[in-house]
């Protein structure tokens, strides 16, 4: 474990969390959501004292500790030559109010002594936050009723807010095996919520009606649940599908569960140290939503995992009466959403930092947006029309329209006195180009929706969007962060002007978007967040300048996350913010968005990747992108890229079409298009053609060469044709390490689909050793199918041999042995002899196998 001297390093130890409770393991608190203690801008995270936080005192072997982000579950191993014991702490996906604690015990020494385990408790039943009494204390159950001392605002919140823990008395005189037992699971259960009723009812379910083995399956199978949902593969960097997979995973841990068995609880936003952090003022945020939130975390939550991107969206809309308030408070109409959010809605920015709370407005811009991002991906018009969702939209172009200034001279619309993206454009400037344009959206995004929600835009809302004001450097073809930025002399603390290229997607051409990185790349402090070199890993991926983006990509993670737990910091030295999901959310976007190309616009999905991946990275598959009620998957190599529609939510979802080029076609259930993604790209599609047209029809190396130089004396124009070389070598190559491989894994994909199969092989001389092909007969949906699995060079050919190594490779390929139902070869002894053959050897394993001859089967 991550110490500083003999102390555990709290700061970089991972955490468990459902979205409702979360805490960070060994660590002295639990939190839960929406539940904050402070006045304004002291307002935090009120903190719970932790009953997960007791330690085993035993002198071990070996000690293993892991956090597995495939089912959320922390485990602590220890071993000696008397006990091992397994240790699994998780914040249950059941029942969101439970945090369970599962011990086993396992003798190692022999029957016939009781082994008692020590345990060091450290139980709190006090709190700074909260104002705890024990109601009850008995052998079944603690019980703490408490309430928070301080009330946030007391316009939107009249009381503190209440909170009720049960959990299982901790183990004070340690945990023990009996003298005659083998092993012993014991199952510690807290269970935590603002309604004493739920609270008791999820700790009854567990502590009562289940087995402890039973709780743990369920939490694991939701969680298999949550990743079959959608999930990135990454194939060749293995390290790089670390970093991803424990990047979702702590996004994930503070959002809600796609399944669960709680009642719906209203969700209290996403903050920049997770659910896990913010119990003290100035730390990690404080607990606080910002726009850290739509800008970062949102947008890959959205494409895979739309129902969260909703709860996300729905603690906006909770607290609009808040946001009514806002506006109001600084003389303007429609939503205004604070700076930085918790329980009620209103700005609980601290008092150190006003300009964010003053003038940091584009937050109502970035919320628009990400109602903007979720109605192109799901077009959910009940969320419009009986959820808030028109209402956010209309009221925060609303706000935008009482905003802007007209300036007579000019003829334009400005937005004058606002803190922009950059935080060091203090303490506010005129015209951030960020802000405007996404107040531009903003109202835009209000009339694109009004044929839905009926809702009237008035024209001046239009003549605001035609004549806003974009500061732009004309001699430079660049844009300007704000009104009067110098290009020359100005440092920047992050990427701001970066964003109108994306996630903005703002109108422009590929000479301003260069300019635009170009300008501002060199201009940004080398300290500055993670998020900047995602963006900036983005916007030069879309250039084609590969190099600068893989170093871009690499830089956006490298220097910010922790082992050995991939924790993310704020900071590349020390550590600033932790769990630091804001930095994680900016890296998920260079894979999705950067490599993986996908934009996502208001009447259409676009990928556009550009055909190259990152270091090592052989390929990229995106599992599970949701659009308008389709499941895609998405693989991408260096080559091409494939589009794979895996599920459908009902028959009633609105066609799905593609575009390339001149291409167009309708994407249905199990269909999938294949597209090259550049023109090299098609140059080697046409190349592994011709190879595989010769490769079909026995054409030789001397015809295939003569075909390519007459479709270069008749296609004179194509770029493709006259750019196609493929003489033996070359073609030798596409046919070994390309065309093989490919056709291999379609039959044994296809292969594993049928229950039953016939296996064939021969025997050829090669040197002073044999070469064995392994072929497969079967019946697909296709039909009858049949084609080589492997080649296998081995100079033995006796029965056994040849059996370990069929029997291995059926093994290899995931092939079920009962599945064969026939053994072809040529008709030796050796291979189909009564005795002592491969085919006897076969029957011993599969009695009702059939003998045959490669002739008669093949």
């Amino acid at each position: 474990l991550p110490r500083v001297g003999p102390l555990l390093d709290f700061r970089i130890l991972p955490y468990i969390g459902n979205g409702h409770i979360a805490t960070v393991v060994y660590s002295d608190f639990i939190y839960m959501s929406g539940l904050y203690n402070g006045e304004n801008g002291t307002s935090h995270r009120a903190r719970i004292p932790s009953t997960v936080n007791w330690e085993f005192i035993i002198i071990s072997k070996s000690s293993l500790y892991t956090l597995n982000v495939s089912s959320g579950i922390f485990i602590e191993t220890h071993e000696n030559h008397e006990v091992r014991i397994e240790r699994r702490i998780f914040a249950s996906q059941e029942y969101t109010e439970l945090l369970v604690t599962h011990v086993v015990l396992i003798r190692k020494a022999p029957k016939g002594r009781k082994i008692v385990v020590p345990v060091k408790v450290h139980e709190q039943t006090t709190s700074i936050d909260i104002n705890f009494t024990v109601a009850a204390r008995n052998p079944q159950y603690v019980l703490l009723v408490g309430k928070t001392r301080e009330i946030e605002n007391n316009q939107f919140q009249p009381e503190g807010l209440p909170v009720f823990v049960y959990y299982t008395p901790l183990p004070h005189k340690g945990l023990e095996l009996d003298h005659d037992e083998t092993n012993r699971t014991y199952l510690f259960v807290t269970s935590i919520d603002s309604n004493q009723s739920i609270a008791k009812q999820s700790f009854d379910y567990v502590t009562i009606e289940q087995q402890p083995d039973v709780i743990l399956s369920s939490h694991i199978s939701r969680w298999n649940n949550v990743w079959s949902n959608g999930h990135i593969e990454i194939q060749g960097d293995d390290e790089l599908q670390r970093q991803i997979n424990s990047a979702f995973y702590y996004i994930l841990s503070s959002l809600p569960p796609l399944l669960t068995k709680s009642e719906p609880k209203q969700f209290y936003g996403l903050s920049p140290g997770t659910l896990s952090w913010g119990g003290r003022e100035g730390e990690d945020y404080a607990g606080h939503s910002s726009w850290d939130t739509e800008t970062w975390m949102f947008p890959s939550v959205l494409l895979f995992y739309p129902t969260l991107a909703k709860e996300i969206l729905s603690y906006r809309i909770a607290l609009r009466d808040s946001a009514v308030y806002n506006a109001r408070l600084f003389g303007y109409e429609g939503w205004r959403f604070p700076w930085e959010s918790a329980r009620t809605g209103v700005d609980v920015t601290p008092d150190c930092c006003p300009t964010g709370r003053l003038y940091e407005i584009h937050i109502t811009g970035d919320i628009s947006f990400a109602a903007r991002q979720y109605i192109s991906a799901t077009y959910n018009q009940d969320w419009l029309l009986n959820e808030f969702g028109g209402e956010l939209i209309y009221e925060t172009a609303r706000f935008w329209s009482s905003r802007v200034i007209y300036n007579n001279e000019t003829k334009q619309y400005g937005i004058l006195t606002v803190l922009p993206p950059d935080e060091d454009a203090q303490p506010f400037k005129n015209n951030s180009v960020y802000t405007n344009v996404i107040a531009s959206l903003s109202i835009q995004l209000a009339h694109n929706i009004s044929c839905i929600t009926n809702k009237t835009i008035p024209p001046q809302w239009l003549d605001i969007v035609s004549n806003l004001y974009f500061p732009f450097d004309n001699s430079t073809k660049t844009y300007l962060e704000y009104e009067g930025f110098d290009l020359k002399h100005t440092i920047i603390k992050q990427a701001d002007v970066a964003l109108l290229g994306f996630p903005l997607m703002w109108s422009m051409n590929d000479e301003v978007r260069q300019n635009d990185l170009l300008a501002y790349e060199p201009l940004t402090r080398t300290d500055g967040p993670a998020m900047t070199w995602s963006m900036y890993s983005i916007g030069f991926t879309e250039l084609g300048d590969f190099d600068k983006a893989g170093q871009f990509f690499r830089r956006s993670y490298e220097s910010y996350v922790r082992p050995p737990f991939n924790v993310w910091t704020e900071t590349q030295l020390g550590v600033g913010a932790v769990n630091f999901i804001t930095g994680v959310g900016g890296f998920l976007q260079a894979v999705l968005f950067g490599y993986g190309g996908i934009r996502l616009k208001l009447n259409e999905l676009e990928f556009q990747p550009r055909g190259h991946l990152p270091d090592q990275a052989t390929k990229f598959i995106f599992h599970g992108i949701k659009y308008q009620g389709f499941a895609l998957d998405l693989t991408i190599d260096n080559n091409i890229y494939e589009i794979f529609v895996s599920s459908q939510n009902n028959n009633d979802s609105i066609p799905l079409v593609y575009e390339y080029g001149d291409h167009r076609g309708s994407l249905k259930l199990i269909t999938n298009t294949m597209k090259p993604s550049k023109e090299k790209d098609e140059i080697a599609a046409a190349e592994g053609t011709l190879v595989y047209h010769g490769v079909k029809h026995g054409h030789s190396y001397l015809s295939q060469q003569c075909l390519i130089n007459v479709c270069k004396t008749i296609f004179t124009s194509s770029t493709v044709a006259n750019s196609l070389s493929c003489a033996r070598t070359k073609a030798t190559s596409i046919a070994v390490n390309v065309l093989s491989p490919c056709f291999t894994q379609h039959l044994l994909d296809d292969l594993k689909n049928s229950s039953y199969f016939s296996l064939l092989y021969d025997a050829s001389n090669k040197g002073n050793t044999k070469l064995f092909p392994f072929c497969v007969q079967f019946l697909s949906v296709t039909g009858v199918r049949k084609g080589i699995i492997d080649l296998i060079d081995d100079a033995d050919e006796s029965a056994i041999k040849i059996f370990a190594n069929a029997h291995q490779l059926l093994l290899d390929n995931g092939l079920d042995i009962h599945g064969l139902t026939a053994l072809g070869a040529d008709n030796t002894n050796v291979n189909v002899g009564d005795n002592h053959s491969v085919y006897s050897l076969f029957k011993d394993e599969v009695p009702d196998i059939l003998k045959g001859t490669v002739l008669l089967l093949y």
